[in-house]
Protein backbone atom coordinates (compact mmCIF):
# COMPACT_ATOMS: atom_id res chain seq x y z
CA UNK A 1 0.00 0.00 0.00
CA UNK A 2 1.25 3.63 -0.83
CA UNK A 3 1.35 6.02 1.75
CA UNK A 4 0.67 9.72 1.04
CA UNK A 5 2.26 12.04 3.33
CA UNK A 6 0.96 15.67 3.69
CA UNK A 7 3.21 18.49 5.14
CA UNK A 8 1.53 21.37 5.41
CA UNK A 9 3.74 24.42 5.65
CA UNK A 10 2.97 28.45 6.15
CA UNK A 11 6.25 29.50 4.25
CA UNK A 12 8.08 27.27 2.09
CA UNK A 13 11.54 26.19 1.29
CA UNK A 14 13.56 27.95 -1.38
CA UNK A 15 13.32 27.79 -4.48
CA UNK A 16 16.06 24.95 -5.20
CA UNK A 17 19.33 23.45 -3.85
CA UNK A 18 21.26 26.20 -6.09
CA UNK A 19 19.10 29.24 -5.26
CA UNK A 20 20.96 32.07 -3.14
CA UNK A 21 19.81 32.73 -0.20
CA UNK A 22 19.63 36.38 -1.12
CA UNK A 23 16.45 35.84 -2.93
CA UNK A 24 14.59 36.06 1.06
CA UNK A 25 13.11 39.90 1.53
CA UNK A 26 13.83 40.65 4.72
CA UNK A 27 10.47 42.12 5.64
CA UNK A 28 8.99 39.48 5.95
CA UNK A 29 11.50 36.03 5.46
CA UNK A 30 9.38 34.96 2.05
CA UNK A 31 11.44 33.78 -0.91
CA UNK A 32 10.47 36.49 -3.20
CA UNK A 33 10.42 33.87 -6.23
CA UNK A 34 7.55 32.35 -4.46
CA UNK A 35 5.82 35.30 -3.91
CA UNK A 36 2.60 35.05 -6.03
CA UNK A 37 2.14 31.74 -3.40
CA UNK A 38 1.68 34.64 -0.67
CA UNK A 39 -1.11 34.10 1.75
CA UNK A 40 -1.93 29.93 0.76
CA UNK A 41 -1.54 27.07 3.14
CA UNK A 42 0.77 24.86 1.50
CA UNK A 43 -0.27 20.98 1.15
CA UNK A 44 3.06 19.02 0.02
CA UNK A 45 2.41 15.85 -1.17
CA UNK A 46 5.31 12.70 -1.49
CA UNK A 47 7.38 14.01 0.04
CA UNK A 48 9.26 11.96 3.32
CA UNK A 49 9.27 14.82 5.56
CA UNK A 50 12.49 15.30 7.74
CA UNK A 51 12.46 13.86 11.10
CA UNK A 52 9.92 15.84 13.32
CA UNK A 53 8.35 17.53 10.66
CA UNK A 54 4.84 16.99 10.78
CA UNK A 55 1.77 18.50 9.75
CA UNK A 56 0.90 21.50 10.33
CA UNK A 57 4.72 22.49 11.01
CA UNK A 58 5.43 26.09 9.68
CA UNK A 59 9.01 26.12 7.83
CA UNK A 60 11.38 28.36 7.75
CA UNK A 61 12.31 29.68 4.40
CA UNK A 62 15.70 27.45 3.11
CA UNK A 63 14.58 25.06 5.19
CA UNK A 64 14.10 21.40 4.17
CA UNK A 65 10.95 19.33 4.23
CA UNK A 66 12.39 16.52 3.14
CA UNK A 67 13.03 14.06 0.14
CA UNK A 68 10.68 12.80 -2.23
CA UNK A 69 9.12 9.74 -2.20
CA UNK A 70 9.79 7.24 -4.91
CA UNK A 71 7.18 6.78 -7.86
CA UNK A 72 4.74 3.64 -7.27
CA UNK A 73 6.29 0.23 -9.40
CA UNK A 74 2.85 0.07 -11.20
CA UNK A 75 1.72 3.66 -12.93
CA UNK A 76 -1.04 1.73 -14.35
CA UNK A 77 -2.79 -1.41 -14.34
CA UNK A 78 -3.38 -1.90 -18.21
CA UNK A 79 -0.65 0.13 -19.55
CA UNK A 80 2.60 -0.18 -17.85
CA UNK A 81 4.35 -1.19 -20.90
CA UNK A 82 2.94 1.69 -22.94
CA UNK A 83 4.61 3.98 -20.44
CA UNK A 84 7.52 2.35 -20.19
CA UNK A 85 7.97 2.23 -23.82
CA UNK A 86 6.79 5.65 -24.15
CA UNK A 87 9.63 6.78 -21.77
CA UNK A 88 12.05 5.08 -23.85
CA UNK A 89 11.40 6.55 -26.99
CA UNK A 90 11.19 9.82 -25.27
CA UNK A 91 14.30 9.31 -24.02
CA UNK A 92 15.40 8.04 -27.27
CA UNK A 93 13.89 11.53 -28.94
CA UNK A 94 12.21 9.57 -30.88
CA UNK A 95 9.04 11.52 -30.19
CA UNK A 96 6.64 10.01 -32.67
CA UNK A 97 6.93 6.90 -31.62
CA UNK A 98 6.46 7.89 -27.99
CA UNK A 99 3.41 9.46 -28.75
CA UNK A 100 2.13 6.95 -30.54
CA UNK A 101 2.77 4.41 -27.76
CA UNK A 102 1.37 6.94 -24.95
CA UNK A 103 -2.03 7.81 -27.39
CA UNK A 104 -4.08 4.75 -26.53
CA UNK A 105 -3.38 4.81 -23.01
CA UNK A 106 -4.28 8.83 -22.55
CA UNK A 107 -7.44 8.19 -24.64
CA UNK A 108 -8.58 5.20 -21.92
CA UNK A 109 -6.95 6.29 -18.58
CA UNK A 110 -7.63 9.94 -19.31
CA UNK A 111 -7.66 10.54 -15.22
CA UNK A 112 -4.37 8.49 -14.51
CA UNK A 113 -1.75 11.63 -13.86
CA UNK A 114 1.00 9.65 -14.85
CA UNK A 115 -0.58 8.47 -18.61
CA UNK A 116 -1.53 12.59 -19.16
CA UNK A 117 2.04 13.63 -17.91
CA UNK A 118 3.78 11.65 -20.50
CA UNK A 119 1.32 12.57 -22.75
CA UNK A 120 1.55 16.33 -22.46
CA UNK A 121 5.45 15.52 -22.04
CA UNK A 122 5.58 14.07 -25.06
CA UNK A 123 3.38 17.07 -27.03
CA UNK A 124 5.37 19.86 -25.58
CA UNK A 125 8.90 18.08 -26.88
CA UNK A 126 7.80 17.91 -29.87
CA UNK A 127 6.89 21.57 -30.38
CA UNK A 128 3.09 21.00 -30.11
CA UNK A 129 3.01 23.31 -27.38
CA UNK A 130 -0.96 24.53 -27.98
CA UNK A 131 -1.88 21.05 -27.76
CA UNK A 132 0.04 20.20 -24.43
CA UNK A 133 -1.92 23.04 -22.58
CA UNK A 134 -5.13 21.28 -21.92
CA UNK A 135 -3.35 17.66 -20.70
CA UNK A 136 -1.19 19.89 -18.73
CA UNK A 137 -4.01 21.97 -17.55
CA UNK A 138 -6.07 18.91 -16.86
CA UNK A 139 -2.99 16.92 -15.04
CA UNK A 140 -2.82 19.99 -12.90
CA UNK A 141 -6.26 20.29 -11.67
CA UNK A 142 -6.30 16.25 -11.06
CA UNK A 143 -3.49 17.64 -8.40
CA UNK A 144 -4.94 20.30 -7.24
CA UNK A 145 -8.09 17.81 -6.30
CA UNK A 146 -6.14 16.20 -4.09
CA UNK A 147 -7.26 18.83 -1.69
CA UNK A 148 -10.09 17.63 -1.02
CA UNK A 149 -8.91 14.29 0.62
CA UNK A 150 -6.19 15.81 3.23
CA UNK A 151 -7.70 16.09 6.64
CA UNK A 152 -7.41 20.06 7.48
CA UNK A 153 -7.13 21.12 4.14
CA UNK A 154 -9.38 24.45 3.39
CA UNK A 155 -9.84 26.79 0.59
CA UNK A 156 -6.79 29.05 1.19
CA UNK A 157 -4.74 25.81 0.78
CA UNK A 158 -2.52 25.04 -2.00
CA UNK A 159 -1.27 21.23 -3.17
CA UNK A 160 2.79 21.01 -4.39
CA UNK A 161 2.53 17.34 -5.56
CA UNK A 162 6.71 17.17 -5.71
CA UNK A 163 6.05 14.17 -8.35
CA UNK A 164 4.93 16.68 -10.71
CA UNK A 165 7.17 19.57 -10.50
CA UNK A 166 7.75 19.70 -14.31
CA UNK A 167 4.10 19.92 -14.93
CA UNK A 168 3.88 23.08 -13.16
CA UNK A 169 6.70 24.15 -14.92
CA UNK A 170 5.57 23.21 -18.30
CA UNK A 171 1.88 24.42 -17.46
CA UNK A 172 3.52 28.06 -16.36
CA UNK A 173 5.52 28.16 -18.77
CA UNK A 174 2.35 27.68 -21.31
CA UNK A 175 0.56 30.66 -19.37
CA UNK A 176 3.07 32.77 -20.55
CA UNK A 177 2.53 31.81 -23.85
CA UNK A 178 -0.80 32.82 -23.36
CA UNK A 179 0.12 36.47 -21.81
CA UNK A 180 -1.52 35.00 -18.64
CA UNK A 181 1.05 36.32 -16.12
CA UNK A 182 -0.91 35.75 -12.84
CA UNK A 183 -1.62 31.50 -13.67
CA UNK A 184 1.83 31.87 -15.29
CA UNK A 185 3.65 33.05 -12.09
CA UNK A 186 1.99 30.71 -9.62
CA UNK A 187 2.37 27.72 -11.91
CA UNK A 188 6.02 28.26 -11.77
CA UNK A 189 6.21 29.40 -7.86
CA UNK A 190 4.67 26.00 -7.26
CA UNK A 191 7.06 23.99 -9.17
CA UNK A 192 10.13 25.67 -7.10
CA UNK A 193 8.50 25.45 -4.11
CA UNK A 194 8.55 21.55 -4.70
CA UNK A 195 12.56 21.96 -3.88
CA UNK A 196 13.55 19.66 -6.54
CA UNK A 197 16.88 20.15 -8.11
CA UNK A 198 17.11 22.43 -11.18
CA UNK A 199 19.80 22.89 -14.09
CA UNK A 200 21.20 26.64 -13.85
CA UNK A 201 19.84 27.42 -17.31
CA UNK A 202 16.39 26.28 -16.19
CA UNK A 203 16.36 28.24 -12.67
CA UNK A 204 17.67 31.16 -14.93
CA UNK A 205 14.61 31.28 -17.33
CA UNK A 206 11.93 30.28 -14.21
CA UNK A 207 13.43 33.36 -12.18
CA UNK A 208 13.44 35.36 -15.76
CA UNK A 209 9.76 34.43 -16.44
CA UNK A 210 8.76 35.91 -12.99
CA UNK A 211 10.59 38.85 -13.26
CA UNK A 212 8.59 39.38 -16.82
CA UNK A 213 5.27 38.23 -14.93
CA UNK A 214 5.45 40.56 -11.65
CA UNK A 215 6.52 43.11 -14.17
CA UNK A 216 3.39 42.70 -15.72
CA UNK A 217 0.96 42.22 -13.01
CA UNK A 218 2.59 45.89 -12.35
CA UNK A 219 4.29 44.11 -9.06
CA UNK A 220 7.51 46.20 -9.75
CA UNK A 221 8.79 46.02 -6.59
CA UNK A 222 8.88 41.93 -7.00
CA UNK A 223 9.66 42.25 -10.93
CA UNK A 224 13.01 44.42 -9.48
CA UNK A 225 14.03 42.15 -7.17
CA UNK A 226 13.35 39.30 -9.01
CA UNK A 227 15.28 40.82 -12.31
CA UNK A 228 18.59 41.37 -9.39
CA UNK A 229 18.52 37.69 -8.34
CA UNK A 230 18.51 36.66 -12.04
CA UNK A 231 21.04 38.34 -12.76
CA UNK A 232 22.92 37.21 -9.38
CA UNK A 233 22.57 34.18 -10.47
CA UNK A 234 23.53 34.92 -14.32
CA UNK A 235 25.22 38.16 -14.73
CA UNK A 236 24.71 37.36 -18.60
CA UNK A 237 20.95 37.36 -18.57
CA UNK A 238 19.72 39.83 -21.62
CA UNK A 239 15.95 38.72 -20.83
CA UNK A 240 15.28 41.07 -17.64
CA UNK A 241 17.36 43.95 -18.79
CA UNK A 242 14.81 45.58 -20.12
CA UNK A 243 12.28 45.05 -17.65
CA UNK A 244 14.57 46.41 -15.35
CA UNK A 245 15.61 49.64 -17.14
CA UNK A 246 12.02 50.76 -17.64
CA UNK A 247 11.37 50.09 -13.53
CA UNK A 248 14.34 52.69 -13.15
CA UNK A 249 12.35 55.40 -14.57
CA UNK A 250 9.17 54.63 -12.86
Amino acid sequence: MRVVVAVVATLLVTACSTAPRAAVTPADGEPVQLRALRGYEIVTLHVIPQPGLEAGTQVVAGAPLGSVQPLPETLSGRYQSAIESADARYDAQEYEEALAAIDPAYQDEPENPFVIEVYARTLYRMGRRVESFEPYRKLVALLDAQRLTIPGAGPRSVVIDAWFADAYWKLGTLYMDRAEYDKAAFEISRCLATGRSMPAALTDQAYSYLTKAHYHLGDYATAEALGRLTLRHNPDNQYVRPFLEDMRTR
